[in-house]
C-alpha cells in the first residue's frame, strides 16, 4: 500500500474519532487527558494506557463513564458535574477516571461501570454474578480513588458525594438487577473514601520519612500501609527503604556505580573508604533480601511495574548475580515490547560490566546517557575509567571526579518559613491520631488540618517532628503552579532532587529543612519541618 493511501486512510481514521469525541485541543478534553494522564502515571506500570474519549453533550450516545472496547469515554456531563466541585473538581475527575482506568490495569475481563444503569436489562442475574460485580466495582473504586490520591488529588473528599450527583443527573434507577444498588453503590464509595482519608497522613509521612533519610521509619510506615493498601506502589517503595539501608554497607567496589534508587549517592561514593567501621555483611545480605522479596511481590502483582525490575535488578547486581539482573532487565523489555526506561538501561549496563560484557555495557550506558538517566554522565565516565585500569585507583579516581564537578551556587538564600503561607502553631489537644506503630521501629503520628495547611506530629524511636505542609491536597499558595525553572531564578537548588515517581518530585533543603514539591516540573506545594530528640525534652 502506498504512503498517499496510509495517509488518506489515517486522515480519515482521524475525522472519524473527531466525529465520535471532543476535539482533543477543547479545553475540556485537554484537562481531561493531564488527570487521566496523571491517575495513569500512578499505576505505575508499563501498559500503555487505553485511548480518551470525551462524548459531546449533544451527542444521542450516552455511556457517563466506561472501559470498554479498549477505549475509556466519559461523557461531557460528566465532566461539567465535575466542574460542580469547585476546588475539588480535578479530584471529582480523578475518581471517575481513575474508576475505569482501574478496570484496564486491573484486568478486568468485562466493566459494568455506571454506563450499566443506563440499559434496561433484559432478564434477571444470578446471585453469583450480582457477588463479582459488586467485588468488580468495589475494587475500581478503591484501586481508582486510591492512585487517584497518590497522583496528587483528593478523591477521598468527593467519590461518595460525585456519585450522588451522577445518579440525579442521569436518573438513574435506584436499583438494576445484576448491580449493586444506589444505596450500596455510594456506601462503597463511602467506605473507601473514608480508609483512604485515614490514611493519606500516613502515605505523606512515608514520603517525607524517606526525602529525609530515615528509612527504618519509612519502612515501618509502608509496612503497616501494605496492611492497608496492598498495591505494587506500596511494595516498591518498601523494598527501596530497606536498598537505602544496605547502601551504607558497601565500601568495596560494589559502591562505584551510582544507583537509580539512590536518594544521595555521591557522599556515599566520596566516603566509601572511610565507612569501613559501619559494614555488616550479614544486615547488608538480610537488608537486600527483604528489598529483593518486595520488589518480586510488586512484580507479581504488576508485571509491566518498570520501577520494580529496575529495582530488583539492582539487587540482584548487588548481590554478585549480574547474570540474574540482566535476565530481570529483559523480561522487562519483553513484557513492555518496545524501548526500556532509561534507568533501567543504566541497571543493564553495570550488570554487563559485573559480567565483563564491556560491548553490550557500552550500548546500555550510551542508551542511558541519552535518556538522561540517573548520574548517567558519572557512571558512563566511571565506566570509561573501568575500561582502562579496571578497579586500579577507584577511590581515588571517584574523589577527583566530584571535586572537580561545578559546585551548586549557595548565594541565593531560600525565603524563610513565613514565606510559605500565614500558618500558625497549633495545640498538642488540635492533632488527632492516625495510627501508632508499636516496638520494633516504633512510629507515631498524629494529623491536623486548618485554613488549608496540613499539620503532622511524627515520633519515631530517635525524634519528635512536627511538619507543615501546603500541597495538592490543600489551598494554594503563591509558589502552586508556578514552573521549578521560575523557583530557580530567585533562589538556589536543592541540595537533593528526589523522584518518587513518573514526574513527581521532591526537592530537599536539608539545613533550611524545607521541601518543595513538584509534578512534571510544576510546583505543587511544600514542606518544612522542625525536630527535636526526644532526650532533649
Amino acid at each position: 500500500m502506498s504512503a498517499r493511501w496510509v495517509g488518506i486512510i489515517l486522515l480519515l481514521m482521524g475525522g472519524q474519532a473527531a466525529g465520535q469525541g471532543l476535539s482533543e485541543s477543547h479545553f475540556k478534553f485537554v484537562t481531561a487527558r493531564n488527570v487521566y494522564t496523571a491517575v495513569a502515571a500512578s499505576f505505575g506500570g508499563s501498559m500503555p494506557k487505553p485511548p480518551l474519549v470525551m462524548v459531546p453533550t449533544q451527542s444521542k450516545k450516552r455511556v457517563i463513564a466506561r472501559y470498554v472496547g479498549g477505549v475509556v469515554e466519559i461523557d461531557e456531563t460528566v465532566y461539567d458535574l465535575c466542574r460542580g466541585f469547585g476546588a475539588d473538581s480535578l479530584a471529582a475527575l480523578a475518581c471517575v477516571l481513575g474508576h475505569e482506568l482501574a478496570h484496564y490495569y486491573l484486568r478486568h475481563t468485562s466493566s459494568e461501570s455506571f454506563s450499566q444503569l443506563l440499559i434496561k436489562p433484559l432478564a434477571e442475574v444470578s446471585t453469583d454474578r450480582q457477588k463479582e460485580t459488586a467485588m468488580i466495582e468495589s475494587q475500581a473504586d478503591y484501586h481508582g480513588a486510591f492512585q487517584g490520591f497518590l497522583a496528587g488529588y483528593p478523591t477521598y473528599r468527593v467519590i461518595a458525594a460525585l456519585y450522588e450527583k451522577i445518579y440525579q443527573a442521569y436518573h438513574l434507577p435506584e436499583k438494576v438487577p445484576g448491580y449493586p444498588s444506589r444505596q450500596d453503590r455510594i456506601a462503597i464509595a463511602g467506605e473507601k473514601a473514608t480508609a483512604i482519608a485515614r490514611m493519606a497522613p500516613l502515605v505523606e509521612t512515608a514520603r517525607f520519612l524517606v526525602v529525609k533519610g530515615d528509612y527504618t521509619s519509612a519502612a515501618r510506615c509502608y509496612k503497616y500501609l501494605l496492611t492497608q493498601f496492598p498495591s505494587q506502589q506500596m511494595y516498591n517503595n518498601l523494598g527501596v527503604c530497606y536498598l537505602q539501608q544496605a547502601a551504607t554497607h558497601f565500601v568495596d567496589e560494589q559502591a562505584a556505580f551510582a544507583y537509580p534508587f539512590e536518594l544521595d549517592p555521591v557522599n556515599r561514593l566520596l566516603n566509601i573508604h572511610t565507612r569501613g567501621d559501619r559494614v555488616d555483611a550479614t544486615a547488608r545480605e538480610a537488608l537486600l533480601s527483604h528489598a529483593q522479596e518486595n520488589f518480586q511481590q510488586a512484580i507479581h502483582l504488576d508485571n509491566t511495574y518498570a520501577s520494580a525490575h529496575i529495582n530488583l535488578a539492582t539487587v540482584q547486581s548487588l548481590q554478585n548475580v549480574p547474570s540474574a539482573s540482566i535476565g530481570t532487565i529483559d523480561l522487562l523489555q519483553r513484557y513492555t515490547e518496545g524501548e526500556l526506561p532509561a534507568n533501567a538501561y543504566l541497571v543493564r549496563g553495570i550488570a554487563y560490566v559485573r559480567n565483563e560484557q564491556l560491548d553490550a555495557a557500552g550500548l546500555d550506558f550510551e542508551k542511558a546517557r541519552q535518556g538522561s538517566a540517573f548520574q548517567s554522565d558519572y557512571n558512563y565516565a566511571l565506566f570509561q575509567q573501568l575500561k582502562r585500569s579496571w578497579w586500579e585507583g577507584l577511590e581515588e579516581w571517584i574523589q577527583d571526579y566530584f571535586s572537580s564537578a561545578p559546585q551548586p551556587s549557595k548565594a541565593r538564600p531560600l525565603p524563610p518559613a513565613t514565606a510559605f503561607g500565614n500558618h500558625r502553631p497549633v495545640s498538642p489537644a488540635a492533632f488527632k491520631p492516625v495510627v501508632t506503630l508499636p516496638f520494633p521501629d516504633p512510629v507515631s503520628v498524629h494529623h491536623y488540618q486548618e485554613l488549608g495547611f496540613s499539620y503532622v506530629k511524627i515520633e519515631t524511636a530517635s525524634q519528635q517532628l512536627e511538619l507543615v505542609a501546603s500541597g495538592s491536597m490543600v489551598s494554594a499558595d503563591r509558589w502552586k503552579g508556578k514552573t521549578v525553572r521560575e523557583w530557580l531564578k530567585k533562589y538556589r537548588p536543592a541540595d537533593v532532587t528526589f523522584v518518587f515517581s513518573q514526574g513527581y518530585e521532591m526537592h530537599l533543603y536539608r539545613q533550611n529543612r524545607i521541601i518543595l514539591e513538584s509534578k512534571d516540573n510544576i510546583i505543587t506545594g511544600w514542606m518544612i519541618w522542625q525536630s527535636a530528640p526526644l532526650n532533649s525534652k
